[in-house]
């Protein structure tokens, strides 16, 4: 009688890599003219856009950005308006990523280019 002992030992080691790429695509036509500080799309302004000093609608910023002829955030480097409009966006119920996502352009705006 012979009796053999075999022991297996298995080591898997499993490395999981997961990269996230978000590209998010609007065409200029579907959202109209952008606010060219924060980048919303003008036409979902409740107030149609900012103010000039006059009183005129403004056709180039939004009215949470510029009013009476100013910006209401003066003094802001662009790093800190993009904080500024992620966590305003968050706020709101918008998830940090898609906020982040949808702040990446800003530095290419009028106001800050």
């Amino acid at each position: 009688k012979i009796k053999i002992k075999i022991k297996i030992k298995i080591k898997i080691k499993i490395k999981i890599k997961i990269k996230i790429k978000i590209k998010i695509k609007i065409k200029e036509k579907d959202m109209g003219q952008r606010c060219q500080s924060c980048g919303m799309p003008l036409n979902k302004d409740p107030k149609g856009g900012g103010s000039e000093k006059d009183g005129s609608l403004s056709t180039t910023y939004y009215s949470i950005c510029y009013e009476d002829g100013a910006f209401r955030h003066p003094g802001v480097s662009v790093e800190e308006f993009q904080a500024h409009c992620v966590d305003a966006l968050a706020d709101k119920g918008m998830p940090r990523i898609m906020a982040w996502a949808f702040t990446r352009g800003i530095p290419k705006l009028d106001r800050w280019a």
